[in-house]
């Protein structure tokens, strides 16, 4: 349930126990979290300059990677071991230990960045980030010690009130002019109030204690865990101070702000999928044919609406980011459009996180995230120097390279094949089209009928909408009937 700004999956990886009426308010909070991520981040880019979003994200990317040293698979041990009382004060001790870790990289890195970046403000976040680390240490202990007693709803509860509290401080520090700072204030008051809560609604307090044989037992446990995700945001990170260095800090907003949109658009999809992905596939491991038909039916239903979304997004961002946001960010729109194609062709190994794992290739998938993450910074390193455009192209490239290499392992993994995929790939691909033909001209010709701004971008919307969803009724009938069903129900009941 922690996350880092922009997001921490912490919590996201091992279910709590379940408890009645609490699951609907668990799943209420951790989208209050990703809304409330994403409400700051949209409210600092509107405030701040492209320049300013650069230095308040490359100071939170570093920051989100060093926080997978702390508690990432100790959560989930504790969680695993409910029955164990030596598990919560070892990984305590643990816990603490790996703070200490990450302050110090924290205050190491703040001492180079300048020579890299050329300005002092992200150093200058970092090291007031350094002892938030601690208390993330403490708040990630006492909120798994609280769900492995299965108090899903006072967990639900205590993210509700830090979050809405960390968001408050943060918007307040923004109206106050303290600009960049607002990522410290926003995790500390964040971190602070989750403390509170947790010391009020639980007698367990954090503790010393240390036990060898459990501490051996966390770390092989935390590995894997720890490692799959550390070189993904580590290579965010990367990329982030690579464009910084390479150009410059506002390129660097530019980049974040059309990663950012688009991470925000897919994740409202792409959890559910996830989701459903280790609900739906594990029961069918020993029936491949069944396997790689359920794989094909949620691929389906997720890429119907990613592809609606991400890909609207991009022909819109031209028109709406000057009007959302302000007119230094029109320059966002190009780049918006080069990674949402890369987004789009890298729907098919999407499900890669579940199909390898259930198919015993923990691995192999390490293996493909490490030369995935190290193809994304080759590229950054090679187009950078020559503009946010080329960074932003050289991901659709890697994208690509990326279907080539790990989605043959993938379909072996699982038992499918080829051609069900580009099949699906080929009526997606279709679907945007369409919507492209309405949207584009709608842009274009809107103005000449005296749309302008905002009623401009809602009526593209609307018509690429509607030209879209009666495509997929074709195309993608599963996937169109997946989203319109519940609607479809719901009018019913209105009728009635």
């Amino acid at each position: 349930m922690n996350s880092n700004v922009p997001s921490n999956s912490s919590a996201s990886t091992t279910a709590p126990p379940k408890r009645a009426g609490g699951a609907a308010l668990y799943s209420a909070a951790r989208v209050w979290s990703q809304i409330s991520a994403a409400a700051l981040f949209l409210v600092a880019a509107g405030v701040l300059l492209p320049a300013g979003l650069g230095e308040f994200m490359i100071a939170a990317s570093i920051y989100g990677a060093l926080s997978v040293i702390v508690g990432q698979g100790v959560y989930e041990y504790v969680l695993k071991e409910h029955d164990s009382d030596t598990a919560p004060v070892t990984a305590f001790v643990l816990n603490m230990a790996t703070a200490t870790i990450a302050a110090i990289a924290a205050i190491g890195i703040s001492f180079i960045l300048p020579g890299i970046l050329h300005s002092e403000k992200p150093s200058i976040l970092l090291r007031w980030l350094a002892p938030v680390f601690y208390l993330d240490a403490i708040v990630l202990l006492m909120e798994c010690v609280v769900l492995r007693r299965g108090w899903i709803a006072r967990t639900a509860i205590a993210t509700l009130i830090a979050e809405t509290v960390g968001l408050a401080a943060a918007f307040a520090s923004l109206a106050a002019g303290l600009g960049v700072m607002a990522l410290v204030v926003q995790r500390a008051v964040r971190g602070l109030a989750l403390g509170i809560v947790y010391f009020f609604s639980h007698q367990w307090r954090p503790r010393l204690g240390f036990d060898k044989t459990e501490a051996r037992a966390i770390i092989r446990f935390s590995r894997a865990i720890a490692s799959s995700r550390g070189v993904w945001l580590g290579s965010t990170a990367l990329i982030d101070v690579m464009i910084g260095s390479f150009l410059n800090l506002g390129d660097a907003g530019l980049f974040r702000l059309a990663n950012r949109l688009l991470n925000i658009g897919n994740d409202i999809l792409f959890q559910p999928f996830k989701a459903l992905l280790w609900v739906e596939l594990p029961p069918l491991r020993n029936d491949p044919k069944a396997f790689t038909a359920k794989l094909m039916a949620l691929m389906e239903i997720y890429g119907t609406g990613m592809f609606a979304v991400v890909w609207g997004m991009a022909l819109i961002a031209a028109s709406a980011l000057p009007l959302l946001l302000g007119p230094e960010w029109q320059a966002a729109a190009p780049v918006t459009m080069t990674l949402a194609l890369a987004r789009l062709i890298n729907l098919p190994t999407s499900a890669a996180e579940a199909v390898f794992p259930l198919n015993n290739r923990n691995r192999l998938f390490l293996i493909s995230s490490l030369i995935t993450s190290g193809a994304y910074i080759l590229a950054i390193l090679i187009a950078a120097p020559h503009g946010i455009f080329w960074a932003g192209f050289s991901f659709a490239c890697v994208a690509i390279f990326t279907e080539f290499f790990l989605l043959p392992p993938m379909l072996r993994a699982c038992g499918g094949g080829l051609a069900p995929v580009l099949n699906l790939m080929a009526r997606l691909t279709a679907n945007a089209i369409i919507m492209t033909l309405v949207v584009l001209p709608c842009l274009m010709f809107g103005p000449h009928l005296g749309l302008t701004k905002w009623p401009l971008v809602l009526t593209a919307i609307a018509l690429g909408g509607a030209a879209y969803v009666l495509s997929a009724r074709i195309l993608t009938p599963n996937g169109a009937n997946a989203y319109l069903a519940p609607l479809t129900k719901l009018a019913r009941l209105r009728v009635r």
